[in-house]
């Protein structure tokens, strides 16, 4: 799929980036011990990282990195939240909330998107898949 050119037809405030390495990917999931779902590769290939309207809709890779390994150590969330460790968080809405794909077994094959409530500790399904949590997320040209 042509992400930018799908995502540019939404919306022209979308915040494209250059695209990521394939082994910039393999060096995350690599880091992260996870192997990140088709869509979510095929996405960072064309433009590592999207901002929307103050929310970095998808995080680059390095930045996948970094906030993953800080929600799976961080001390204070061990007596706050259920564990992060089967999660892998790929972007924010801008108000504290993230994105993730759930992990089974090493892997997010299934690709549904779901939004973790820093409020509750809630996991909420978004979608089914990367593309319509996107197409949803990004306010359609009238």
């Amino acid at each position: 799929m042509d992400w930018r050119k799908h995502i540019s037809a939404l919306s022209p405030v979308v915040g494209f980036s250059p695209p990521v390495r394939p082994e910039e990917i393999c060096d995350a999931e690599a880091k992260l011990d996870v192997i990140f779902p088709g869509d979510l590769k095929e996405l960072l290939g064309q433009s590592n990282g999207l901002a929307y309207c103050g929310a970095s809709l998808i995080w680059s890779a390095d930045e996948i990195v970094r906030q993953n390994l800080d929600m799976r150590t961080e001390r204070g969330f061990r007596s706050l939240f259920l564990p992060f460790d089967a999660l892998l968080f790929f972007g924010d809405d801008a108000n504290g909330d993230l994105f993730f794909f759930p992990i089974l077994d090493g892997e997010t094959g299934h690709g549904s998107v779901f939004r973790w409530d820093h409020e509750t500790d809630s996991r909420i399904l978004q979608e089914h898949n990367l593309k319509t949590f996107v197409d949803k997320f990004i306010t359609p040209i009238s």
